[in-house]
């Protein structure tokens, strides 16, 4: 559940309080109690605060020229994963000028 949220900084997370275990196996080790997601670090900065031990994971991969460096120094972390998603800009074709007869044409 979310504890905080700073769209400018941050979103902290961490287990529900709630949370009532029926089964061993509906809740293994190993699930953290708390994760906090840094809004706005630059891939540079991101990079660099995992060299640094001080976050474990970044959303975008690492800019392609720095993967060759990356992968060989930290084989063991590096994964890179195509995102499995789309981006789009939606379009409301109801108002100009995709109302003109000029857009309609194929």
């Amino acid at each position: 559940m979310i504890q905080s949220y700073d769209p400018n900084d941050k979103m902290v997370i961490v287990r529900n309080p709630e949370f009532k275990e029926w089964s061993v196996e509906a809740q293994p080790d190993g699930y953290p109690d708390e994760i906090i997601y840094r809004f706005g670090l630059t891939e540079e900065a991101a990079i660099n605060a995992i060299q640094n031990g001080q976050v474990d994971w970044m959303f975008d991969p690492p800019p392609a020229d720095r993967l060759p460096e990356l992968g060989s120094q930290y084989a063991a972390q590096v994964h890179v994963n195509p995102l499995s998603a789309f981006w789009y800009a939606p379009m409301n074709t109801n108002l100009a000028p995709s109302t003109t007869s000029r857009c309609a044409r194929r």
